[in-house]
């Protein structure tokens, strides 16, 4: 299992409220399941939870966008300096030694850039992550909004509940189409930006009934 899923495992088996760390047994539908909380505190858990990893889905796929983005701009870049200079330029590159070198790379990583990003299929990786990007920022700013609501009100009610399972479902249904991570170390390190911008000493729990 990769480091940073073993990692949210642990999360979910463990969840601190203060500066308090309380072994959670999950249940079947992944909520946390524990005598030591009531009903509407184990609600807010699960938002608190899923809030957080919405938020890391909408990250590293908005990482991925940029990094897309950056490669594809190298592409372009590299296919249409050499073009210009195959154009324009040749007769001036090719009358010194270091001239013609020159050009000589330059037509030879055009040539790369070109081959490789019809393969790497970088404006439908950019059209993919950019979707998925937003559709999680949308779910995120949902679930601020509930636990905004909930805040508000004081108490879990009927309706946030209902609430609550319509996004849960949503975010379930995201996951479907989430690409494989293809770097442990760059989701390690969303995974503790998230915990820092939203720690757990944020979470607002309803009194105990």
């Amino acid at each position: 299992m990769a480091e940073w899923k073993l990692r949210l495992f642990s999360r979910r088996m463990f969840i601190t409220v203060g500066q308090n760390v309380v072994a959670k047994p999950a249940s079947s539908d992944d909520q946390p399941n524990d005598a030591l909380y009531t009903v509407a505190q184990q609600k807010m858990l699960y938002l608190h939870r899923t809030l957080l990893e919405t938020l890391r889905f909408k990250k590293y796929y908005a990482q991925e966008m940029r990094t897309c983005e950056r490669w594809n701009l190298g592409a372009n870049f590299l296919i249409a300096a050499a073009a210009s200079t195959s154009l324009t330029s040749a007769t001036l590159f090719n009358d010194t030694a270091w001239g013609s070198k020159l050009l000589t790379i330059l037509l030879l990583f055009s040539t790369i850039a070109t081959i490789a990003k019809p393969l790497l299929k970088l404006d439908k990786r950019i059209a993919r992550f950019s979707k998925l990007q937003n559709e999680y920022l949308d779910l995120y700013q949902k679930l601020d909004r509930l636990k905004t609501d909930i805040q508000h009100a004081g108490e879990v009610l009927p309706q946030h509940e209902k609430r609550l399972t319509r996004l849960r479902d949503r975010f379930d249904r995201l996951g479907l189409r989430n690409e494989a991570v293809e770097s442990d170390h760059k989701m390690l390190k969303i995974m503790d930006q998230v915990e820092n911008s939203i720690p757990p000493t944020s979470l607002w729990l309803p009194p105990s009934e």
